[in-house]
């Protein structure tokens, strides 16, 4: 019924006809000219809807592929790796601190703000479309989104639209590896004499060769974390840990000289003891082969062009005002590089990939390894507790905190661990340095359910700034506690964080408890506990009816909205059985004690079960038959029944 548009420069259009063939010709041809296209979720709605209704009424041109479609939800998810609880326009101007709003309109009334803007120029409808294409505009302009992915598609050598192609069974909404492949296959087709890689041949597998495939390559290695609360933590990182070792090795698929083959049988016995051997080879860290110096890697080639030049795009951003568009432009490109130098070992180890080779990615995932386990083993052997690491980082409790001490200590570890990886290989990884990533006064580490070690990619911690304690929370893992939390979850968790950072005692843990346990049961948290999660799949797609799509099919026969896959829905959940579900709007709820009840144990018991901080249950759940068994969930063909049922009236079963 409309269509609004916003250009980059700010020309606003807003598309409305009672015809609708009208209405797309009128649109087709005002775009016509714009080789990009950007929408907000256009990959699952949009998109296909303007494509849809233009065949459906007779205008199927081919012009629709002339444009470069770029879905910015995708860019936002997937290319800049940007996690919230929500995707929604809403949430997400909020979180960016955008000054675009989307605005409030009643959806059931939808046609009738169509019919009044057509019959008297009520403007309700064009400011609600409007909205959305203010905010992508605004959001677009601050993130450098469409710049960031024109340098991946430049960098790359290919296409944006092969970039940000949704993948038919997979439904990846970004290939990185096709920016992978387009540089390598660049550099590889210039080098003397020519580099060729077969094409990767696609066919269908066996179910050996599927097994096969779903193992993958051995990961990255993650320390045990210590539970608990920990003062004075440095985090210390490897500054690009896989590129780093891709680079030091020269690891590169055609480089590699395999384990068991007679070549390497003969370096086996060879490479301590002949200086020309040792000249003309690397050994694999891990015990799994050689690398032969010479000729350089594709791989390694195409890392140093790609990290030279996001060296001078930070060192733009050091000297420019983060105001001026020049820092914006650096930042994009920075960000492009950044990208790509952390994706070029995960082409090696797909065997989707042409240059798949399990063996030339474990040694650099496995080597990777060797330098976490070395950390902790030194670390803890100068008496210093390790309470976490993953990848390429490291955190341990120091006796003082200063940055010239968690300086010195980065250095030092650098040095062995240079010196570590030079006994194993024969080649000294000058590359390798340890950064200091944070300081933090306090961590928390939220215990396992077993209770005997700490939650693995979870913790919070107070992070000190210029070497002086702050109250700046930082978490990771705890930032969503899941996708459908509520606000009030949210809220309970931060100030419960807090609180075990702040050595809080059992008596003001209690006081905490009890005060939200007050504001539940006395109502004002209602607006608070508001579930909002959407449809993952296509509503039809469901074998077993989830909260939110119960909810969402009972709107839909009420004609409030049109039920979609990635329909975001609002409900509240206040009992056991998957009936005890309800939409929420903008009515006043009003809820049992028992509901409440419910509500508590299931939104604030859980979590403070893992901040381990004593939050009894609420709920007594009804008394039941004991020959009784609690119902599973309903299929989608009962719940059709059960409605058909209740609309009709009996007999009925």
């Amino acid at each position: 019924i409309s269509i609004a548009t916003k250009t980059n420069d700010g020309e606003e259009r807003f598309f409305c006809r009672a015809n609708e063939a009208e209405l797309l010709e009128e649109f087709r041809a005002y775009v016509t000219d714009f080789p990009v296209l950007t929408t907000f979720n256009g990959n699952h709605y949009d998109w296909p809807m303007l494509l849809g209704r233009s065949r459906a009424v007779g205008m199927d041109y081919p012009w629709w592929e002339n444009h470069i479609h770029i879905d910015l939800l995708a860019v936002y998810k997937f290319v800049l790796q940007k996690r919230q609880d929500k995707y929604s326009l809403e949430h997400i101007a909020k979180e960016e601190h955008l000054t675009a709003r989307k605005r409030f309109i009643e959806i059931p009334r939808l046609m009738e703000y169509f019919n009044s803007f057509l019959d008297s120029g009520d403007t309700t409808l064009k400011d609600y479309n409007l909205d959305d294409v203010r905010f992508m505009h605004e959001l677009d302009h601050k993130l450098s989104m469409v710049p960031i992915v024109f340098n991946i598609a430049a960098i790359s050598h290919t296409t944006v639209k092969e970039l940000l192609r949704v993948h038919e069974k997979s439904k990846k909404e970004f290939n990185v590896s096709v920016a992978v492949d387009g540089l390598i296959l660049y550099l590889s087709a210039r080098r003397t004499p020519r580099l060729v890689w077969k094409t990767k041949e696609y066919r269908e597998l066996t179910e050996e060769e599927e097994e096969a495939r779903r193992k993958k390559f051995a990961g990255a290695h993650v320390i045990e974390p210590a539970p608990g609360v920990h003062k004075n933590v440095a985090l210390l990182d490897v500054n690009s840990l896989y590129p780093t070792v891709i680079q030091s090795l020269n690891v590169g698929p055609e480089t590699y000289i395999a384990e068991g083959s007679p070549e390497a049988f003969d370096f086996v016995t060879r490479f301590d003891t002949v200086p020309e051997v040792r000249a003309r080879l690397i050994r694999s860290p891990i015990g799994r082969g050689y690398f032969r110096k010479t000729p350089k890697s594709v791989f390694v080639e195409a890392l140093e062009k790609v990290l030279a030049v996001r060296r001078e795009y930070k060192a733009k951003m050091k000297a420019t005002n983060p105001s001026d568009p020049e820092w914006k432009t650096a930042y994009a490109l920075d960000y492009a590089h950044k990208v790509l130098a952390l994706s070029f070992y995960g082409v090696l180890g797909s065997d989707f990939s042409r240059y798949y080779n399990k063996d030339v990615a474990e040694n650099v995932t496995l080597t990777g390894q060797l330098v976490l386990k070395f950390l902790q083993s030194t670390l803890e052997g100068r008496g210093m507790k390790v309470v976490l690491g993953d990848t390429d980082s490291v955190a341990f409790v120091m006796p003082d905190m200063s940055v010239e001490t968690a300086g010195k200590i980065a250095e030092e570890l650098t040095a062995e661990a240079q010196q570590y990886l030079q006994k194993l290989s024969g080649v000294l990884p000058t590359l390798l340095r340890l950064e200091i990533d944070k300081l933090c006064s306090a961590m928390y580490i939220q215990p396992s359910e077993k209770g005997d070690t700490g939650t693995k990619k979870r913790y919070a911690a107070f992070v000190t700034w210029q070497g002086v304690p702050t109250f700046y929370l930082l978490t990771k893992g705890f930032q969503v506690v899941r996708h459908d939390s509520s606000e009030a979850q949210k809220e309970f968790q931060t100030q419960g964080l807090m609180l075990n950072l702040s050595d809080g005692t059992k008596e003001q843990k209690d006081v905490f408890v009890a005060e939200w346990k007050r504001k539940l049961y006395a109502g004002e948290l209602n607006s608070k506990v508001v579930m909002h999660k959407g449809l993952g799949k296509e509503p039809d797609e469901y074998k077993v009816i989830p909260p939110q799509l119960r909810v969402g099919r009972q709107l839909q026969e009420e004609g409030k909205l049109i039920l979609r896959r990635g329909e975001k829905i609002a409900y509240l959940k206040f009992g056991p059985r998957p009936e005890d579900v309800m939409p929420v709007g903008t009515e006043k709820l009003s809820l049992t004690r028992e509901q409440y009840g419910f509500i508590w144990d299931n939104q604030f018991g859980r979590i403070a079960g893992r901040l381990g901080i004593d939050a009894p249950k609420e709920y007594v759940s009804p008394r039941k038959p004991r020959a009784k068994k609690s119902e599973p969930e309903s299929t989608l063909e009962e719940y059709d029944a059960m409605r058909i049922c209740e609309k009709n009236g009996p007999p009925c079963t």
